[in-house]
């Protein structure tokens, strides 16, 4: 169970909002799943000789996710920050703004907001008015503005775009969901931190509860990564995202 569970969690981590999946070998994946992680470091390091803006975000996820690799922030931010200066500017930003929301990254809402604003559909996002930024290449001016808001603004605004800064790190791309039984429809995901609850919600297509129960653990994990609120949430602390599986 613990292997399978690592290679869904660098599948999911590898797929990309809007985006066609991040090309993964399929010797690699096998080689996590099956937990031989020296084989699987070996491959990576080939991989990163000649590296590309994929290989630095495989590179970085398992060093975030742990999978073959011991947990290490600071080395999955620099490789994160090595696909953004590749040039990925649409999957690059969601690791960077994930990772820098998570407790483990360091829960600063700046860069969270800083990284995500540079992303394809930044500004179209399900969250909050009040989390809504304008991208700017002035960053001390930007931090500036952040600092100023009120803590329950600044904590409010970390857990709702980093879920989905994560949301967007992971949005599937439909073949891998065939590890899971597949099934395709769209679902809304409503995550609630007042009362600390994750929401699926089946809107149409084919009932499938594989799927629904990936939702379900992924956004369970993301709340995790999240961390505890640290100001108390009021009622208005909801965020919905909508899901889409299609057989491709």
């Amino acid at each position: 169970m613990r292997a399978r569970n690592a290679l869904i969690s660098v599948l999911l981590a590898l797929a990309s909002k809007g985006a066609t999946a991040v090309e993964l070998p399929n010797s690699l994946l096998n080689r996590i799943a099956k937990g031989q992680c020296d084989q699987a470091v070996e491959q990576l390091n080939g991989m990163l000789e000649k590296p590309t803006a994929a290989t630095y975000l495989i590179a970085g996820s398992m060093y975030e996710r742990g999978a073959c690799l011991k947990p290490n922030t600071d080395r999955a931010r620099d490789f994160y920050a090595k696909a953004w200066g590749l040039g990925d500017t649409a999957r690059a930003p969601a690791y960077l703004a994930a990772l820098s929301a998570s407790a483990a990254g360091g829960a600063d809402v700046a860069q969270t907001l800083w990284w995500y604003a540079r992303l394809p559909d930044g500004g179209r996002a399900p969250m909050p008015e009040i989390c809504r930024v304008a991208k700017t290449e002035d960053v001390e001016a930007f931090v500036r503005g952040i600092e100023s808001w009120s803590a329950d603004r600044r904590e409010r605004c970390r857990l709702a775009v980093g879920l989905e800064a994560m949301a967007s790190a992971i949005k599937p791309f439909y073949p891998f969901a065939s590890l899971l039984a597949g099934g395709q429809g769209q679902f809304d995901v409503r995550v609630d931190f007042a009362r600390g609850t994750v929401e699926v919600m089946e809107r149409s297509g084919f009932r499938s509860t594989p799927l629904k129960d990936l939702l379900e653990k992924l956004y369970r994990d993301a709340v995790g990564r999240l961390g505890p609120p640290k100001v108390q949430p009021t009622a208005e602390w909801v965020v919905v995202t909508p899901w889409e599986f299609k057989i491709q």
